[in-house]
């Protein structure tokens, strides 16, 4: 109980570290850079932007732990998310992720750091599932 409690607390602690830096950050460099919530998946981050057309994220706790020792980088994990497209199922859209985080060693040259970015597309729902019945059009 004491270790669940620990990290609650060190979580809770972390995401106000991010969400407080990620203040600082647009502040500092711009208006024009978006407001991010902290989160540990990207699911919110999808069902937000099905109702709102987009959402933007920086990755927090197991999930960015696990990036910062695959890829040996501790920089925040930028996720942002747009619609494409609305599905035929009610509530369902064609999304595009796109993730980015700098300072990435990589196994191909491991000396050197580098931004890296991976973009992708999903077909997701508002109430935090996948349609059914694959990915049909508009």
């Amino acid at each position: 109980m004491a270790t669940d409690t620990f990290n609650l607390q060190s979580m809770a602690k972390l995401r106000a570290v991010v969400l407080t830096a990620c203040s600082f950050a647009a502040t500092a460099f711009g208006a024009g850079e978006p407001q991010r919530q902290a989160v540990d998946t990207i699911r919110p981050l999808l069902m937000q932007a099905v109702v709102s057309g987009s959402a933007h994220g920086v990755m927090v706790g197991a999930m960015a732990s696990g990036f910062a020792e695959a890829f040996g980088s501790t920089a925040p994990i930028e996720v942002d998310v747009s619609r494409v497209h609305s599905l035929a199922q009610e509530g369902c859209a064609r999304l595009r992720v796109a993730t980015r985080q700098s300072g990435v060693h990589v196994a191909s040259a491991p000396s050197l750091a580098a931004n890296q970015s991976l973009a992708y597309e999903i077909s997701f729902c508002q109430d935090g599932t996948f349609p059914s019945g694959g990915h049909a059009a508009r």
